[in-house]
């Protein structure tokens, strides 16, 4: 099983550096993919991006909409995002902030009064292994990190280097090589 995180998705529907490799990848992957419901709302979000700043023309919408329906129809790949995942990238984000002790899992001395004391709901030890290696993680990519986690997932398909980076420091294996410089 491998997740797929939405920048894969863009990927097939857009024209970008990527798209040529993710389709060739996409047309010949026998595996079971999975996303987050979440895929869902970041596609919504970069349509309107893209309309928005004049990307997606107004006649090409339709069809982009079609492409990724298909998707939704033929693959259901798509996995609910639960309490338990929405704690975790939470945690993933306090730990690359630096407001998490990642040895003891709960949140620093610091912020002890304002929260109630928390622990991991899974060990993870190798999400911590560069401290601050994944600077400039976005909460969607940590939600992704943490489906993907939850759900025992062992590789990880994105071509967005924040989130590769991010997801090699938290011990999946990754589908694209892609630079992470």
């Amino acid at each position: 099983m491998v997740y797929v995180d939405t920048s894969v998705w863009m990927a097939l529907l857009f024209p970008e550096v990527h798209s040529s490799s993710v389709a060739a990848w996409f047309s010949s992957e026998g595996r079971r993919l999975v996303s987050a419901d979440w895929s869902r709302v970041e596609f919504e979000s970069v349509l309107a991006f893209k309309r928005r700043s004049g990307q997606l023309p107004v006649e090409r919408e339709a069809e982009v909409r079609d492409a990724f329906g298909r998707i939704d129809r033929e693959l259901s790949p798509w996995v609910p995002v639960t309490r338990t995942a929405m704690r975790l990238a939470a945690e993933m984000l306090a730990v690359w902030c630096g407001r998490l002790d990642a040895a003891a899992g709960t949140l620093a001395e610091s912020d002890q009064s304002a929260v109630p004391e928390t622990k991991f709901p899974f060990p993870m030890p190798e999400l911590l292994s560069a401290p601050n290696a994944a600077a400039g993680l976005r909460s969607g990519d940590a939600l992704h990190l943490a489906v993907a986690r939850e759900l025992g997932v062992r590789e990880l398909a994105t071509v967005d280097r924040v989130q590769a980076r991010a997801a090699s420091d938290a011990g999946l294996a990754l589908t694209f090589p892609i630079a992470m410089d």
